[in-house]
């Protein structure tokens, strides 16, 4: 080997030459155009130093497309929405909050400190979003069912337990950002309510126009304990309106028997802060959580 090493040297160093080996083998080292070709045996054998260079530039290409926002450049909508981590498993951190949120009836019947745990979990999910654009993303579009929230009030876990919502009954949210459509739906003992909505992307001259202010509507404030004005806003970014959504209540529909026009202050923001083909997690303006796992891609009621 050591003479193999010698002879390679000597005829780089020579611009080369065909050097003769012990035995029938010839082995022909040639340097041209920054590469070095070997023939031995018959077999041909080429080591070029581009292929390591355009290996890097792939890498480099797929990261920058990765991570661009296309529509600021471009001044229009993406065509596609590309992941924040492509390459990611969230899988662990996904069956670690869903583990915890099992068995609680949507949060209304947790364990002693069980909530400094689903609040750990839920954080550790939204770090992890593989959908960089989730209000343009087609992943929104459906129904989801409701698996868990961090507020008594959308339960209803003070009403009388003839308006509370049925625990054997999935409470839906329909989300349709493309055409600003959202719709929630609730079973109670005595039949069901609906809640009808329009949806557009928040912005940061609108922000602070959505922000929640019902705090003395019953429908919303009946035992609830969040702050007055609501407790959470979302950044005001240029990236706000591809993650968040200002939200106006239109109609509210009552144990399916009659219905009431929304008041003009019936409004709020909905903040996507994870979403993958079948989970979401969202953030409300009055400092609320959610947990929503998809089971329709359209509308069903």
């Amino acid at each position: 080997m050591a003479r193999q090493s010698d002879l390679l040297a000597d005829c780089m160093a020579g611009g080369g030459r065909t050097l003769k080996m012990p035995g029938d083998c010839a082995l022909q080292q040639h340097v041209r155009n920054g590469f070095v070709s070997s023939q031995h045996g018959g077999k041909t054998k080429r080591l070029h130093w581009k292929c390591q260079l355009a290996a890097c530039l792939l890498l480099t290409v797929v990261m920058v497309v990765s991570t661009t926002d296309w529509s600021r450049i471009y001044g229009c909508r993406a065509f596609f929405t590309l992941p924040m981590f492509p390459f990611t498993d969230n899988s662990a951190e996904k069956e670690a909050l869903l583990s915890l949120i099992t068995g609680t009836d949507r949060g209304a019947a947790e364990p002693p400190g069980r909530r400094a745990e689903i609040l750990k979990a839920f954080e550790a999910l939204e770090q992890r979003n593989p959908t960089g654009a989730p209000v343009e993303s087609s992943l929104l579009k459906g129904d989801r069912e409701l698996l868990w929230r961090s507020s008594e009030s959308i339960l209803g876990s003070n009403r009388p337990p003839f308006l509370r919502p049925k625990l054997d009954k999935p409470i839906l949210q329909f989300l349709d950002a493309a055409e600003g459509v959202a719709r929630n739906l609730e079973e109670t003992p005595l039949g069901c309510n609906t809640v009808e909505a329009e949806i557009s992307p928040l912005t940061v001259a609108n922000r602070e126009k959505f922000s929640s202010r019902l705090d003395n509507y019953l429908f919303f404030k009946y035992n609830a304990e969040e702050r007055a004005g609501g407790t959470y806003l979302p950044e005001a970014t240029e990236q706000l309106q591809r993650t968040t959504v200002g939200v106006r209540f239109k109609v509210f529909n009552i144990l399916g028997l009659f219905s009431l026009p929304a008041p003009e202050p019936a409004t709020g923001i909905l903040e996507v802060t994870y979403l993958d083909e079948d989970l979401r997690l969202s953030r409300g303006d009055r400092g609320n959580l959610f947990v929503l796992r998809k089971c329709s891609a359209e509308r069903s009621f």
